[in-house]
């Protein structure tokens, strides 16, 4: 982004992040209400808020401390090795099983993808 001379990319760049945005806090939001009880919800929910405002806080200062101690390229590829970690944290941690989704009466991923595919077929 800071090497985007003209506005007119700039604002693209920003609508393109606002449509991923978009796409990813709806599927949250849906994810919350299917695996905790009503009750629930709304503590996860401002733990939810809570976690993306502090990186939203965090990132800008820890991106700035990085760049003025490191170049450019240490600084993108610093944020590509933790975009990883957080994957593979992401992907250990929240697996679901068969039997987990049966109880719950929600499809695991391959089951509903599975699904959707014949449907539009």
């Amino acid at each position: 982004m800071l090497r985007v001379q003209d506005p007119g990319t700039f604002l693209l760049l920003n609508a393109l992040n606002g449509l991923g945005a978009g796409c990813i806090w709806p599927a949250v939001y849906a994810g919350v209400a299917d695996t905790y009880r009503r009750s629930e919800r709304g503590l996860i929910m401002g733990i939810l808020s809570t976690v993306m405002l502090g990186g939203l806080a965090a990132g800008p200062i820890t991106g700035n401390i990085l760049l003025g101690l490191t170049s450019y390229r240490a600084a993108f590829l610093t944020c590509i090795a933790l975009v990883g970690v957080v994957l593979v944290v992401v992907v250990s941690l929240a697996r679901e099983t068969r039997q987990t989704a049966q109880h719950s009466n929600v499809l695991p991923v391959g089951d509903h993808l599975r699904s959707l595919t014949r449907e539009l077929l």
